[in-house]
C-alpha cells in the first residue's frame, strides 16, 4: 500500500518488472509473473480518492485518458505518488524511469515537472 524510497531505488525495484523478472543478473521472477502485471483487474470510476475513471492491473496503472503522458507502448504500466512522483514501467523497451520530487506538488498522478522529464528521457531512448 505504501512504500518510500528516492528516485534511484523507486526505478531499481520496479526494473524487476521491466527486464522480464531479472535484477542485477538474478532471476527472482518468472516472464510470465512479470507479464501478468499487465492484465487489466478494473476499469471504471474511482469511488475512493480520484473521482474518475482508472485502469487498473495488477498493482499498477495502465494507460488511461487521466495520464497527461502519452507511453510510448501499449505495455507501459505506471505508478503514482501524492505529491508528484512517478514512475512509468515499459517492459517491451526493458525500460523504468522514475521521478520523485524534493517539493511536493498538488498532485496524486504525476505532475507537469515529472511528465516533462519522463518525455524528455522517452525522446532520448527513441520511444
Amino acid at each position: 500500500m505504501n512504500g518510500y524510497g528516492d528516485a534511484r531505488s523507486i526505478a531499481e525495484i520496479n526494473a524487476l518488472l521491466a527486464n522480464g523478472g531479472v535484477a542485477k543478473g538474478k532471476r527472482l521472477m518468472s516472464e510470465a509473473g512479470c507479464r501478468k502485471a499487465l492484465e487489466l483487474q478494473i476499469e471504471g470510476p474511482d469511488l475512493v480518492m480520484m473521482g474518475m475513471v482508472v485502469r487498473f492491473s495488477l498493482g499498477f496503472a495502465l494507460p488511461s485518458p487521466i495520464l497527461r503522458l502519452r507511453p510510448p507502448g501499449p505495455n507501459t504500466l505506471f505508478w503514482a505518488g501524492s505529491g508528484g512522483s512517478i514512475v512509468p514501467i515499459d517492459p517491451d523497451a526493458r525500460t523504468t524511469l522514475a521521478y520523485a520530487m524534493n517539493r511536493m506538488a498538488p498532485a496524486i498522478i504525476g505532475d507537469e515537472r515529472s511528465f516533462r522529464i519522463i518525455r524528455a528521457m522517452w525522446q532520448a531512448l527513441g520511444a
